[in-house]
């Protein structure tokens, strides 16, 4: 009797198991894309790039934990969350390919992504090749992206990547809910749009401050004054490579 109740258990455990696995995760980019991912906050993560070998993973100061890159013979790397909000890191590979990811935390299992290169479709010719102020350039940027708000005219040398909306439904009831929307991305920045919503009873006053973090080099609003149930667009320049 004993024998059997053994064997039964040992099934159903293995049962368990199964049905808790936690499947990976594909995701296919082109050169200086960046791709919006759902990671792990709670548990360590392992990303891969499909026959190529991950040199580095540039997160803001403090924001994640990297290992791997120089030790796994399989070429994936290791990466640990150090905060639960959305951030913008980038990629670098053996055979020379970048792209970023904008990683949205969730309290989930560790995940394995893997990361497909593809043929470069960004062949149009960025407004910012150009020898400009620093400044001048954020701000034609920010521009730019309000510009696209309004015309829907896509910007030169930038693709657009619309932000699923399952990976943000956990900051849709704040008080000033602040929804990711579009991520911009272009060879010298990127930038992310983002919807504000306000989910209280009275009016909110905005500036650029509140939403000011080590990840964020510049950033707009579409109005300073925010009424109850009423939106606005936000508009952060995560960074690039310059």
């Amino acid at each position: 009797m004993n024998r059997w109740f053994t064997i039964i258990m040992a099934g159903c455990m293995s049962a368990t198991a199964h049905a808790n696995n936690t499947p990976g995760t594909t995701y296919t980019f082109n050169d200086n894309d960046t791709v919006p991912v759902v990671l792990s906050s709670v548990d360590i993560n392992r990303l891969v790039v499909k026959n190529d070998k991950i040199t580095g993973i540039d997160c803001p100061a403090g924001f994640c934990v990297v290992s791997g890159t120089k030790t796994d013979t399989s070429g994936s790397a290791r990466l640990k969350l150090n905060i639960s909000v959305a951030f913008v890191a980038y990629v670098s590979t053996q055979k020379g390919r970048q792209f970023g990811l904008f990683i949205t935390p969730q309290a989930i299992p560790g995940i394995t992504s893997e990361f497909i290169g593809v043929q470069n479709t960004q062949h149009t010719p960025s407004v910012f090749e150009k020898k400009a102020p620093y400044t001048t350039q954020l701000a034609e940027f920010t521009a730019q992206m309000i510009r696209w708000t309004n015309t829907g005219d896509m910007m030169g040398g930038f693709s657009l990547h619309p932000v699923d909306p399952k990976t943000v439904t956990h900051t849709l009831t704040a008080r000033l809910a602040v929804i990711p929307d579009t991520i911009f991305v272009g060879n010298t920045f990127s930038g992310i749009r983002y919807k504000l919503k306000n989910n209280t009873t009275t009016t909110q006053t905005l500036t650029t401050a509140q939403f000011y973090s080590r990840a964020a080099r510049s950033a707009a609003l579409s109005t300073d004054q925010l009424a109850p149930n009423d939106t606005a667009w936000l508009y952060i320049v995560t960074g690039g490579r310059w």
